[in-house]
Formats: structure tokens, C-alpha cells, sequence
């Protein structure tokens, strides 16, 4: 599943590091593009140790459709009830993805 989920409408992979390992994981999600910016869904949670991870570095790389893009997040926490950030993940550079 791995080696097409970043291909595959729908699906996109996060490339983030640990936060006490500094080791590399590519964690698959449920991503949508929405205007300026993506919406993952956190089907198990903002608790996961990914959230966490991309939070703590504030921020991670997305490969969704074929392109990698590096993102920051536009919030510091994940809201309760489990709502994603409703603001756009901003790349890098400064372009909104």
C-alpha cells in the first residue's frame, strides 16, 4: 500500500521524525486538499504518535499525488472534539499547498 498511497487520491503519506529518537517514519493518512492547504483525518485520534511528533517539530513533509511538499502547521494543538486545525498547512517556502 505504501509504495502508491502518495499516488493515490485520497491517500498521502507523512514524513516526520521522533521526537525523542530523531529516526525518520512515513506514516500513511487520509489527506484532502482544501483551499490553501490539506486536511488530514485523524481516524485514531490527535493522541497518535505522529501527531505528536509533527507538532513537536512543527512540521513535516507531505508526498500526496506524486509531490513531496514540506508543510508547518497553522496550529500548536489538535482542537477537541477530534476537528482537525480548519486552517491551511502552509509550505516552507511560503506557498500555500
Amino acid at each position: 500500500m505504501r509504495t502508491f498511497a502518495g499516488l493515490v487520491p485520497g491517500f498521502a503519506i507523512v514524513v516526520h521524525r521522533g521526537r525523542r529518537t530523531d529516526r525518520e517514519y512515513r506514516t500513511l493518512v487520509i489527506a484532502f486538499l482544501s483551499p490553501g492547504g490539506f486536511v488530514i483525518a485523524l481516524t485514531y485520534g490527535p493522541d497518535r504518535d505522529w501527531v505528536r511528533n509533527v507538532l513537536a517539530a512543527g512540521g513535516c513533509t507531505i508526498e500526496w499525488q506524486g509531490r513531496a511538499d514540506s508543510v508547518t502547521p497553522l496550529c500548536d494543538k489538535v482542537p477537541r472534539p477530534y476537528t482537525l486545525c480548519r486552517r491551511p498547512c502552509a509550505s516552507r517556502s511560503g506557498r500555500r499547498v
